[in-house]
């Protein structure tokens, strides 16, 4: 896990850990602060409710995930490679960035937990991410280069299929970030992307 840059950082990684541990609403500021020997003070002087410290990891993460979003649109225009680029960089976010997956669980496992203005926030972001990875399966399709898929769908189970990593990866386990981002995205290459059958393109099968 790469180390948080900041004090306020430290905190989001610290609580998000408890939350997990504990669960949300069984959980107090008083108890990360406790866990994990920052002092009391520090916690309150960054923030004021159990709640706001929530949407702050939450938000956190959105802010980490779009700013992966941004960096891969910009370094190609090609569908395919931002498809797959994407899929290897989020799963390379959950794996390197995050402590087993934590941020990842508490987005989809507490976020019922917030205001209905920060949900609806969150929820907005969430959607946003889903738009963008339905437009590049989009222009896929119409380039002829996706299986006969609803794109919708697609993106959909794409976004189970990257973020379910966080529920089984563990950093003391036998396989690495970079071969799990690897295996991913091969997986979602197999199940989206049209490829040329292994008996047309090496002769196999064809009548003699």
């Amino acid at each position: 896990m790469q180390r948080p840059p900041d004090r306020k950082t430290e905190i989001l990684y610290a609580a998000a850990h408890v939350f997990i541990e504990k669960g949300f609403r069984a959980s107090s500021l008083e108890d990360v602060a406790e866990q994990f020997g920052f002092k009391r003070q520090a916690i309150y002087y960054y923030f004021a409710s159990k709640e706001e410290l929530l949407y702050e990891i939450l938000s956190y993460s959105m802010d980490v995930h779009e700013a992966t979003i941004t960096e891969v649109l910009a370094s190609t225009r090609d569908p395919e490679e931002r498809l797959l680029e994407l899929v290897r960089s989020e799963v390379r976010d959950i794996t390197t960035r995050e402590v087993d997956g934590e941020f990842s669980i508490l987005l989809d496992r507490e976020i019922h937990e917030l205001t209905p203005e920060h949900r609806e926030e969150i929820d907005l972001r969430r959607r946003q991410s889903l738009h963008i990875h339905r437009d590049i399966l989009d222009e896929l399709k119409r380039d002829g280069r996706l299986e006969e898929l609803q794109t919708s769908v697609a993106a959909i189970s794409l976004m189970s299929l990257v973020t379910g990593v966080a529920r089984w990866y563990r950093r003391d386990g036998p396989l690495g970030a970079d071969q799990v981002a690897a295996e991913i995205t091969r997986i979602a290459a197999g199940f989206l992307l049209k490829r040329e059958p292994v008996w047309t393109a090496t002769g196999l099968g064809s009548s003699s």
